[in-house]
């Protein structure tokens, strides 16, 4: 073909509308990353806590059930969950069902998911952004109708297909076979408002880290960001735990040093859990206010999400302006 025939020429496939640009960069990251045996067995792993919490829903849906408030199952539960819950479930069955749920969602997402949710992020997140920075792919992305903000939303992207995978749908899977275990499906009239607490559960847990690792990625190499995030992680439930345990020290410092204490508080909050499970004593309904400061802790991830969010949107953009 002649040098002066080649040029621009119209398109006769179909068009992409905008809100769709940012999935194949999601699609493909994601396909790529999880070719890995590390993510792999990731993927893998993230299903083994339901051997702990299927059992746990069977125990509750059947001492839930009439007739069935044996001493043995009752003691069982006062050493699983709190003798305060197992005294709730035994003398109103019916109506603390729901409870002890909260308390089974609440340990899932706020160990069981930051656990998992720590792991992903470490081994995924980093190389995003900066593989592409350093093998100058991004020039590629944009030579095509695209812009930050779908490219940020494909990053994004990745991390959600996989958070999807580790956690929302195991979760899911949690509800509905707690569903299974109830004496009837009409306990989804009572139970319903637990399926919008895993969904905000998972937003709570996902997007504020999946931005710091995502603006980590952007400014350093992935090696780097790694050990970063890290440190940022593990440094801060450290120095938090240390400073809650000195009298007289605000609590919001404690606060204000860890993103998973942030993101337990807030969760806390979601499921109406006054005391963690390591010392649960008193539980209340979903609609009461909770004692420690989840407002705070809301404000602190809203706060470094924007940042981070922010910071990442001018890093992307600044090699583009030269």
């Amino acid at each position: 073909m002649p040098i002066y025939d080649i040029g621009y020429r119209g398109w006769d496939g179909p068009l992409r509308t905008g809100i769709r640009r940012f999935w194949p960069i999601s699609r493909v990251g994601y396909e790529l990353s999880k070719q890995g045996k590390l993510m792999s067995r990731l993927l893998f792993a993230a299903w083994t806590p339901l051997l702990y919490f299927v059992p746990m829903f069977f125990v509750v849906g059947y001492f839930t059930q009439p007739g069935n408030q044996t001493p043995g199952f009752a003691s069982f539960l006062a050493g699983a969950l709190s003798p305060e819950v197992a005294e709730i479930l035994a003398a109103e069955p019916e109506i603390s069902r729901p409870i002890a749920w909260q308390v089974l969602f609440y340990w899932f997402f706020a160990y069981v998911g930051v656990f998992f949710t720590f792991l992903m992020l470490s081994s995924v997140g980093p190389k995003l952004i900066a593989d592409d920075m350093k093998s100058k792919a991004y020039l590629v992305y944009f030579s095509k109708p695209i812009s930050i903000r779908d490219y940020i939303l494909g990053k994004l992207g990745v991390i959600f297909l996989f958070m999807g995978r580790l956690l929302l749908l195991p979760a899911l899977v949690l509800y509905a076979m707690s569903i299974m275990f109830s004496p009837g499906f009409e306990t989804i009239l009572h139970t319903g408002y637990l399926f919008l607490a895993i969904v905000l559960s998972f937003v709570v847990l996902t997007v504020p880290v999946a931005l710091v690792v995502l603006f980590l990625s952007s400014l350093m190499e992935a090696r780097f960001a790694t050990f970063l995030w890290m440190g940022i992680f593990i440094a801060g439930q450290v120095a938090s735990r240390s400073l809650s345990s000195i009298p007289g020290v605000d609590e919001q410092w404690s606060i204000l040093l860890s993103i998973e204490y942030q993101q337990r508080l807030v969760l806390q909050k979601i499921y109406a859990i006054t005391s963690g499970p390591d010392s649960a004593a008193e539980l209340f309904s979903r609609w009461l206010d909770v004692d420690p400061p989840w407002e705070f802790a809301l404000a602190c991830l809203v706060t470094i999400s924007v940042v981070c969010a922010y910071g990442l949107y001018r890093r992307i953009k600044a090699p583009l302006s030269i």
